[in-house]
């Protein structure tokens, strides 16, 4: 996330946070990045391959040298939460691919979805990104805590998992748009609903049109979310999926 996500803090000033507590992370992350170790180093985290890498293994020995403020606690909450999302996720999987299918009308999906997770220590708040994809699996990044119940954090999987397959699927959409469609949809959108992830749809336009891009076209996005609103309303997925419906009505 330091080096991939967007917004990442790292991206305007490195150079004056490398001699913070982030100077670790940082220089972890230089030498993964400077070497295109990123794929190696999943694959052993996941145990597709063994430790055989001599750089490899160094990453990892300085990995394990970072001290993580209160891990021991930290530790047991992330694995509980693990724990509840992977039961609740075994239980509504084939439910997500057949709402996911339906809606987005996708042929292509990831044979495996590898999540990460970090803690949140905002209670309020919660956050996920997608690190790494290719043509078989999917790893994201999702941030909790025990403030957020298992359902919301699979919640934001899934908006992650939307992102992940529309680059799997080969769909090619202005940055905004994307985000449009998926923030509708989860988490705590319409998608969620139909999953059944929430009882009620609680995405708010304001509250998305903050984090567009392209603030000179906020009209054409207010059409465009009352469009989708319409969509999922009228159940418009049982005669044409989200993408055609976005592109015949932005036509």
């Amino acid at each position: 996330d330091l080096i991939h996500i967007p917004y990442s803090p790292a991206h305007s000033i490195p150079h004056a946070l490398y001699p913070s507590s982030l100077g670790p992370l940082l220089y972890v992350a230089y030498r993964i990045e400077r070497h295109g170790l990123w794929g190696k180093l999943f694959r052993y985290l996941v145990g597709v391959e063994p430790l055989i890498d001599e750089e490899i293994a160094s990453i990892i020995n300085e990995l394990r040298s970072i001290d993580v403020y209160r891990w021991s606690e930290i530790e047991t909450i992330l694995i509980s939460i693990s724990e509840r999302i992977r039961t609740l996720y075994n239980g509504v999987r084939s439910r997500v691919v057949e709402c996911i299918e339906r809606v987005f009308g996708f042929e292509r999906f990831f044979t495996k979805l590898f999540v990460i997770h970090g803690f949140n220590p905002t209670p309020h708040a919660s956050y996920g990104s997608v690190l790494h994809l290719d043509d078989e699996d999917i790893v994201v990044a999702i941030y909790v805590s025990d403030a957020h119940g298992e359902k919301h954090a699979l919640d934001v999987v899934i908006h992650e998992l939307l992102h992940g397959l529309v680059r799997l699927n080969g769909v090619e959409l202005e940055h905004d748009v994307e985000e449009l469609i998926i923030d509708i949809s989860a988490p705590e959108g319409y998608l969620s609903k139909m999953i059944g992830l929430v009882n009620e749809v609680r995405v708010k336009l304001e509250d998305l049109l903050h984090a567009l891009q392209n603030p000179q076209r906020i009209e054409q996005y207010r059409q465009l979310f009352n469009s989708l609103v319409e969509y999922y309303e009228k159940r418009m997925y049982e005669r044409i999926n989200v993408l055609d419906w976005v592109s015949m009505r932005m036509r």
